[in-house]
């Protein structure tokens, strides 16, 4: 299996397309290497990046994420989107 455990930006560096050039780079990656899947997880709290990751981006709650999965309910902090 092939993965890419994390990446982040920092609180200074967020609004400034880096998130998106790093998504962005990171999907043309997985194509290139048979990666099945871009998976990323987003804080509840997070609004601002939660919407970009759905409608800029696409993204949709992931079957794995806590939510979905039914292993943990609506208690848990993030959501995973893929």
């Amino acid at each position: 299996m092939k993965s890419c455990i994390a990446a982040k930006c920092r609180w200074e560096a967020r609004q400034k397309a880096l998130g998106n050039f790093l998504l962005q780079s990171l999907q043309l990656m997985a194509g290139s290497t048979q990666m099945k899947e871009v998976m990323i997880m987003v804080f509840r709290q997070n609004h601002d990046a939660y919407q970009f990751f759905r409608e800029a981006l696409q993204f949709e709650i992931d079957d794995s994420s806590p939510s979905m999965s039914g292993c943990c309910g609506e208690d848990r902090c993030y959501k995973i989107l893929s």
